[in-house]
């Protein structure tokens, strides 16, 4: 199999570990919409004025599930910066901005006066102790992922290079496939890194980064331009769950 882009013939082996592909619920955006709909007509039908904030923040909510997911590469001198989603898909980000339009809108309700306002204002209160939770975790998994073709780094520094590593595919409990990297000089715990937050394919993502694991112990050196081309590869089709096949793409440079 090849793909033409110019540059010279890049082979590495392709496997298919899972046929899980992560799909944009509809449904789950329109049902949000429907609830936060719902919860402004009763809240002007019981004379709520404080309940509409809470149906506002509902509405935000499916921007999390409906936004586009983008896969953005950019070249590096020594590796590829491959970016996460725009901040405003982050669930974390979006969520704690929820909250906290809830949480300071049930405030003025309370400053100006409104009858249900403290109803309101209490479990508001109560969300809005878990933004400071919500915007560190955000924040740990900031920045973009490098791979480089003897390491991949987290965007908060923590490093996991080839020749300590393992490598090793896993299914969570949400039927979500990831990828779990171990390395005792960096943390105790394996890491996860799930493909989503990236915008890649997951059995491309994981394909690759035991090829340049083969290549780094082979003492083969990937190019920056090699590894975008492999993160970059389609799925194949007719390719069964735990079948391999060799692919040939095309390197930029």
């Amino acid at each position: 199999m090849s793909l033409n882009a110019g540059g010279h013939d890049v082979r590495f082996i392709w496997t298919k570990r899972t046929d899980w592909v992560y799909q944009q619920s509809r449904a789950s955006g329109i049902g949000l919409l429907v609830i936060a709909v719902w919860c402004g007509v009763v809240s002007v039908a019981l004379s709520m004025s404080a309940m509409v904030i809470f149906s506002v923040g509902v509405a935000l909510l499916p921007i999390v599930v409906r936004v586009l997911v983008r896969t953005k590469l950019v070249i590096r001198r020594d590796c590829v910066a491959v970016h996460r989603q725009p901040f405003y898909a982050h669930a974390g980000i979006t969520l704690s901005a929820v909250i906290g339009i809830m949480f300071g809108g049930s405030l003025a309700a309370v400053f100006l006066g409104y009858d249900d306002a403290g109803r309101m204002f209490v479990p508001s209160l109560m969300g809005a102790a878990v933004i400071p939770v919500l915007l560190f975790f955000s924040y740990r998994e900031r920045g973009p992922l490098l791979i480089g073709p003897e390491s991949i780094r987290f965007g908060n520094g923590m490093t996991f290079d080839f020749d300590s590593t393992t490598i090793r595919f896993m299914v969570m409990s949400n039927a979500v496939p990831t990828i779990e990297l171990t390395s005792p000089g960096v943390t105790r715990r394996p890491r996860r890194l799930l493909h989503r937050p990236y915008g890649l394919d997951f059995n491309t993502l994981l394909s690759t980064l035991e090829q340049l694991q083969t290549w780094h112990a082979d003492g083969r050196r990937a190019t920056p331009a090699e590894i975008q081309a492999m993160l970059l590869v389609q799925p194949p089709a007719d390719v069964g769950v735990e079948e391999s096949v060799e692919l040939t793409v095309r390197s930029s440079q």
